[in-house]
């Protein structure tokens, strides 16, 4: 009966393992979508995947927390409403917009994510 202990254990343990995953990202200008000339909006995005829980953070604080769709499509107000992002969490294809005029491609940058301002 004790041999069965350890492993009932380890298996309730994986049973309750979540899926996470994290990842960073610099905004950069896509002067082609853009309706005029649009400057840097500034530090790295830090983005964590917990399960569907999808939070999107800056060095200033976090941006915001959703609970992300099956699909992994959002389109997500924040920062008072001055911007969105948009695109597929899941494929990591993100844009920030601040309608009407700008809009930024968020490329992913490549690890070890230390605590760093720009990839």
């Amino acid at each position: 009966m004790r041999a069965y202990v350890p492993s009932a254990i380890f298996l309730a343990l994986l049973a309750n393992t979540a899926d996470a995953e994290t990842w960073q990202a610099q905004p950069v200008s896509s002067e082609a979508k853009s309706v005029s000339a649009c400057g840097s909006i500034g530090p790295l995005y830090t983005f964590e995947l917990i399960d569907s829980q999808f939070t999107a953070s800056t060095a200033l604080g976090k941006s915001f927390t959703i609970t992300l769709p099956a699909d992994g499509k959002i389109a997500q107000k924040y920062n008072g409403g001055w911007y969105e992002m948009v695109g597929n969490v899941r494929t990591k294809q993100l844009e920030i917009i601040n309608a009407p005029d700008c809009r930024w491609t968020l490329r992913n940058c490549e690890p070890p994510y230390a605590a760093r301002r720009y990839c």
